[in-house]
């Protein structure tokens, strides 16, 4: 428990009494001056990194009078997230910092005729033991958005980053639990001290960023309602930058991956952001029907996708049944072939080793530029539904296969994209 430092007092100054000269002399007293508020802040002296804590000017005083009014804002140090500003008290969720850092914030008391009084407090925020597993609460564009931030023991500054987005109704946490396949993610991060960054989507049926079934705004033109119609994609760079500033992860080694509707968003990312990203990894996903302008920049894509997927069709069309269509995972791959400069001559394919009896065979198929730099890698599961393969799949309710179709196991696509990502120079 965070230790409550001293309360710090502002003494006004004095309000000025009314005299006589006596004598019979009949000239009005001076005007009664107002005295300003005397301001105190109880506030514990240290937070770690995500931790909440509250900031409270509640023991303040006017002395002739009432405080109307409190103002709380932050004056240094790493940013904060602040609820309650115009309040006695503030609440602050401690930021990502690099090493202790201190946060210095101001509170100003007006009181019922005007006069003010200003006093500052300062919070040191301490960085999170590691591992670690931290969940922060931003607002974006006028709303509250979410995302977690895993550092493992063996995270040191310049490490390279992944941005995990989850799929259309699922939710930040999603990519942490156990019987999901990104879960290996968490291994991976372990192993070689890769930063991981898990966003949370907003869902347009609560008007929600905090939420469990949530979507992204992803490349599609679609306006059904169904799936996210914010700024996500400004919301994925602001929380890269803040990572990065608590964090200090390398900008350049950033890869973007996600699954489905997280699939999709990974593509809009890089066709509109691909500078600020080293590579892409897109799971069951395609690109939309409507036609997509080339990127400005070239950056290397992994694309995996089933051949007998339900919900995003290998043959193109409408997505669940109810959501914008795409375009067949083949034109899918011939736009990245042309969007990452792929030399079509240095084509390869193979079939993995079929290792397993899961009615499904994987298909490799990997082009380079002219350069010999990795361009696309696609994985054509054949057989293959709508979920990543895994080597050791969970078992799951005869539903799940039903409405995702068959789950592949000669590989672990996180795997596979964490090689593709390595392999990138």
């Amino acid at each position: 428990m965070a230790k409550l430092g001293p309360w710090t007092a502002i003494a006004a100054a004095p309000a000025f009494a009314a005299c006589s000269s006596g004598g019979g002399n009949d000239t009005p007293p001076p005007p009664r001056q107002n005295v300003a508020p005397t301001v105190s802040i109880s506030a514990p002296s240290s937070a770690t990194e995500a931790a909440t804590v509250t900031l409270s000017a509640a023991e303040s005083r006017d002395p002739d009078g009432s405080i109307a009014t409190f103002t709380w804002r932050q004056t240094d140090g790493p940013a904060a997230r602040l609820t309650g500003d115009l309040t006695a008290e503030v609440s602050v969720q401690a930021p990502l910092v690099p090493q202790a850092s201190d946060l210095t914030f101001q509170v100003t008391a007006t009181d019922n005729e005007g006069a003010s009084t200003t006093a500052s407090v300062v919070l040191t925020v301490d960085p999170a033991p590691r591992p670690s597993i931290l969940e922060f609460v931003t607002v974006f564009d006028g709303r509250e958005r979410a995302y977690t931030v895993y550092t493992p023991q063996t995270f040191v500054a310049d490490q390279p980053a992944v941005m995990v987005l989850h799929g259309g109704n699922g939710n930040m946490r999603d990519v942490f639990e156990p019987a999901r396949p990104t879960q290996r993610w968490i291994e991976l991060a372990d192993q070689d001290g890769l930063l991981i960054i898990s966003p949370n989507g907003y869902s347009e049926v609560r008007q929600d960023g905090l939420g469990e079934e949530q979507s992204w705004a992803d490349i599609r033109d679609d306006q059904s309602g169904l799936i996210s119609m914010q700024d996500d994609e400004g919301f994925l760079l602001q929380v890269l930058d803040v990572v990065r500033e608590g964090r200090g992860h390398d900008p350049q080694r950033v890869l973007v991956t996600g699954s489905s509707n997280g699939g999709m968003m990974t593509f809009r990312m890089l066709v509109n952001q691909g500078d600020r990203f080293a590579a892409g990894a897109s799971f069951i996903g395609g690109m939309p029907e409507q036609f997509v302008p080339l990127p400005p920049t070239a950056t290397p894509v992994m694309i995996l996708a089933g051949t007998d997927d339900p919900l995003v069709l290998f043959e193109g069309g409408i997505v669940a049944g109810r959501s914008a269509p795409t375009r067949s995972i083949p034109d899918t791959v011939e736009y990245w072939l042309d969007a990452s400069l792929a030399d079509r001559s240095t084509q390869v394919t193979t079939t993995l080793p079929d290792t397993t009896d899961d009615d499904c065979l994987i298909d490799e198929t990997t082009w380079t530029t002219a350069s010999g730099t990795p361009a696309v890698s696609y994985y054509q599961m054949n057989g293959g539904g709508h979920i990543a393969p895994d080597t050791t799949p969970s078992l799951r309710a005869p539903f799940f296969f039903d409405r995702l179709g068959n789950q592949c196991s000669d590989a672990h696509g996180i795997d596979l994209a964490y090689a593709f990502f390595r392999s990138v120079p």
